[in-house]
């Protein structure tokens, strides 16, 4: 029997382990969520303030508003929200928020938007395949207006 007991304090303590180890990782991923938060969120700020959009003593209202849009909808940073779901949270911040905040959110997820459209161009060797691809269709259109005798400067 004592061996029993014995089996059974090891696979107790086993299991224990197993816990606390399944618990740190879950804590160290948790530090990476918010630190990758806190650092786009950050470079958000900076670009706001270097790019003149908002005064540097506003930037960081207009990060919390951000943030505050992106938890109340559960969803990742990278992701564009739906116009429904940011008017969906502006009239939830509106019943707590005076009319200049709740304007000052809806700028700052304008910005917002547009920050992320920056962060999801394609990188500048992309642009000239791009620029190649384009050149292509530009030919193609020429030729056909040619074709039906048009006048490529009227429509440029």
């Amino acid at each position: 029997m004592p061996v029993k007991q014995g089996g059974e304090k090891i696979e107790f303590l086993l299991a224990q382990a197993s816990v606390i180890r399944h618990n740190d990782d879950c804590l160290l991923a948790y530090i990476g969520v918010i630190n990758y938060v806190s650092n786009h969120l950050s470079k958000f700020q900076s670009y706001l303030v270097s790019k003149s959009f908002v005064n540097e003593k506003n930037a960081p209202y207009y990060t919390r508003w951000v943030y505050s849009c992106y938890a109340f909808t559960n969803q990742p940073l990278s992701k564009v929200l739906t116009q429904a779901q940011k008017r969906d949270f502006l009239k939830h911040f509106a019943k707590t928020h005076e009319d200049w905040q709740v304007k000052q959110a809806e700028t700052a997820l304008r910005l917002y938007d547009y920050y992320l459209s920056l962060l999801q161009m394609p990188v500048d060797g992309q642009f000239l395949k791009d620029k190649e691809k384009w050149s292509v269709v530009v030919t193609n259109a020429k030729n056909a207006m040619r074709l039906k005798h048009m006048s490529y400067s009227t429509y440029i």
